[in-house]
C-alpha cells in the first residue's frame, strides 16, 4: 500500500477489519505497523475502531493519540475513515428506524 493522498485503502478495510476481529476472537495478537507508524498503520487501526468498537473518527485518533502523540493520517486517508464513519453511522441509524418501524 501506498502512503499518499491518492491511494484507495478504504477498499481494504473490511479485509483488514476482519483479520483483526478474527485474531482478537481467537485470543490472539497482531502487530499492525507501517515504514513510519504515522499514517497507513493507524489509517486501519481506525478503520477498525469505527466498524468495530463504534467508535467515532475523531475519538478513535484522540485514542491512539494517547499512545502514539504523531500519527497523523494524510489527508486522503482521513477522508476515506471519514466518508467510512459516516457510512457505517448512516446504515447503524437506517436499521435503528426500521427496527422502530416494524415494532410500531
Amino acid at each position: 500500500y501506498l502512503d499518499t493522498t491518492g491511494e484507495d485503502v478504504r477498499k481494504h478495510f473490511r479485509i483488514t477489519n476482519r483479520f483483526i476481529r478474527s485474531a482478537i476472537n481467537n485470543g490472539g495478537r497482531i502487530l499492525i505497523q507501517s515504514v513510519n507508524g504515522k499514517s497507513r498503520a493507524p489509517t486501519f487501526i481506525l478503520a477498525f475502531l469505527i466498524e468495530s468498537e463504534k467508535h467515532k473518527l475523531k475519538d478513535g485518533l484522540a485514542m491512539i493519540r494517547r499512545f502514539v502523540p504523531e500519527v497523523e493520517p494524510n489527508e486522503g486517508f482521513m477522508q476515506q475513515l471519514a466518508e467510512y464513519d459516516l457510512e457505517l453511522f448512516r446504515e447503524m441509524n437506517e436499521n435503528i428506524l426500521f427496527t422502530l418501524l416494524i415494532l410500531v
